[in-house]
């Protein structure tokens, strides 16, 4: 079998009901993982995660409602993976908020909420998936930053600043739990869209966005969750505490 499969392993995802998150699951079940989806919006309102769970059953992919962000939801979820599955290979950590104001427009309470949404969501989902990896003998978490944590944007303060501390805090995760059998690492995507997004752009418009890329056009949620992939599978077993950036050449 392939380092690159996901055989067997129980992998969690956060923000599961996103595009980002969505791909991911539809991609790691084909490549033979156990799928546990987590997101703050009922699966009903996920036509796709519906799908995959009547496609694949309970037993492949289950669905737990759980915000990202509330430690108590936090804990429940990682109890009924290890009730369910005795066990946790793999954490794919996409949910996120954003706050999009310039400093001086920007409450605290949105900028608090900001920070809770990606930053404190990033440090209760390692600290309860990590103490489940150390009872399973180990495992890997891949957190989904954004090339914003390197490279500032007006308007998007408290994104940027939580992004840049979740690239630290998985650095030190690394640091912390190597010998116990952890990896961690973290994405930086760029721009990922849609087809519907793009199709909204008149043609002038559609080719302006496409030449801020060196590739010369956007990335989509499936080449995301291909490098997750690969950071999850034992093909990736010497990559820890690094950060992979995929953004078509727009920070350069």
């Amino acid at each position: 079998m392939s380092a690159l499969q996901l055989q067997d392993k129980v992998i969690l995802i956060t923000g599961a009901a996103g595009r980002l998150g969505r791909a991911a699951a539809s991609l790691f079940i084909a490549k033979g993982a156990i799928v546990v989806g987590t997101d703050i919006c009922p699966i009903e309102q996920s036509p796709e995660l519906l799908r995959l769970q009547e496609k694949h059953g309970d037993r492949q992919f289950c669905f737990i409602r759980a915000d990202a962000s509330e430690e108590e939801e936090v804990r429940a979820s990682f109890l009924a993976v290890e009730e369910k599955f005795g066990r946790l290979d793999g954490t794919f950590h996409n949910a996120y908020k954003q706050a999009v104001k310039p400093v001086l427009e920007l409450p605290l309470d949105e900028w608090n909420a900001a920070i809770k949404g990606s930053l404190t969501s990033t440090y209760l989902v390692c600290k309860y998936s990590i103490a489940l990896m150390i009872s399973s003998g180990g495992g890997a978490i891949v957190n989904t930053s954004s090339v914003l944590s390197q490279t500032a944007k007006i308007n998007n303060a408290a994104y940027g600043a939580a992004k840049a501390g979740m690239n630290q805090l998985t650095k030190v995760i690394a640091l912390e739990y190597a010998k116990q059998g952890i990896r961690a690492n973290v994405l930086l995507p760029g721009d990922f869209k849609v087809e519907e997004d793009l199709a909204r752009l008149t043609p002038e418009a559609r080719k302006a966005h496409n030449e801020r890329f060196l590739l010369g056009r956007t990335g989509t949620p499936e080449e995301l969750a291909e490098l997750a992939a690969y950071l999850l599978s034992d093909a990736a077993a010497y990559m820890t505490g690094s950060l992979i950036c995929m953004d078509g050449g727009y920070s350069l």
